[in-house]
């Protein structure tokens, strides 16, 4: 399989996501002053988080983008991926990682973009 760039073995997040029959797994990332980053990895599975309070950076397949409370994302599977803290404000978020083959269907690997989407409250 061809990607991007090519992935380093010691990034890979060793991480169980999830069972056999129910291959999803939720997380709470909480970032702050003591403890700002989440380092660069990656794995086989899909997340979709969403922003729950303040700001961060996540890198992304190399491209930066700056994330708020009430934002969605989207990130592909084998996609190298971090997040920094954005300011002095304490961060959080619900990320789901999942095997794509939860969705069903026959999902190509090349057909999932990163994805960044913000909710207007008003």
């Amino acid at each position: 399989m061809n990607v991007p760039h090519s992935l380093i073995l010691e990034q890979k997040e060793n991480a169980k996501h999830g069972e056999v029959f129910f291959p999803i797994q939720k997380y709470i990332t909480k970032l702050n002053l003591n403890s700002p980053v989440i380092m660069t990895h990656w794995h086989e599975e899909a997340e979709l988080t969403l922003i729950t309070k303040g700001s961060c950076i996540y890198q992304i397949d190399l491209v930066e983008y700056e994330v708020n409370e009430g934002d969605l994302l989207f990130i592909p599977p084998l996609l190298l991926h971090s997040i920094r803290l954005n300011g002095t404000d304490n961060f959080c978020s619900e990320t789901y990682v999942f095997h794509v083959n939860f969705l069903g269907g026959k999902c190509n690997r090349y057909m999932l973009h990163p994805l960044s989407y913000t909710y207007d409250k008003s």
